[in-house]
C-alpha cells in the first residue's frame, strides 16, 4: 500500500499522523485486527466510515456503499455490481473470490462500462 493510501486510512479511522512520518511508522499507528475491501477503503476515503466490534461499516449502512457514496464516485450500484450480475460484483469479486486490490483494480481497468455510471 502506498504512503498516501495508508495517510486516507490513518485519516478515516481518525489516526493523527505526523508530517514526517514514514510509510513503516505509519503501518504501525493503523490497528491491525480490521481488513478493508475495495468499498470500504472508498468509505474511508470519503469520510463515510465507521468502526463497530472490529469491522469497518459505512455509516448507517449495512456493509454496502450508500447512494450518495456510490453516485460520488460513479459506481453502478452500493455493491459495484456489473448490469445486476452479483457474482459479477466488487464485494464477491473481493469476500467469495479472494481477489486482491490489484486484481480488482484490473478488472475496472478491463471493464469500466460495467462497473462505473460515467468516466472516471
Amino acid at each position: 500500500m502506498t504512503k498516501k493510501a495508508l495517510l486516507e486510512q490513518a485519516k478515516g479511522l481518525g489516526i493523527t499522523v505526523p508530517a514526517t512520518a514514514k510509510k513503516e511508522e505509519i503501518e504501525k499507528l493503523i490497528p491491525d485486527n480490521w481488513k478493508a475491501c475495495c468499498l470500504g477503503v472508498a468509505a474511508i476515503v470519503l469520510d463515510m466510515a465507521e468502526f463497530k466490534d472490529e469491522v469497518l461499516l459505512c455509516k448507517g449502512h449495512d456493509g454496502t456503499l450508500p447512494k450518495e457514496a456510490y453516485d460520488m464516485i460513479g459506481l453502478n450500484t452500493g455493491c459495484g455490481e456489473t448490469s445486476g450480475k452479483i457474482d459479477n460484483a466488487l464485494t464477491v469479486l473481493n469476500d467469495s473470490y479472494n481477489k486482491t486490490f490489484a486484481e480488482i483494480a484490473d478488472i475496472l481497468e478491463k471493464n469500466p462500462s460495467k462497473y462505473f455510471t460515467k468516466s472516471v
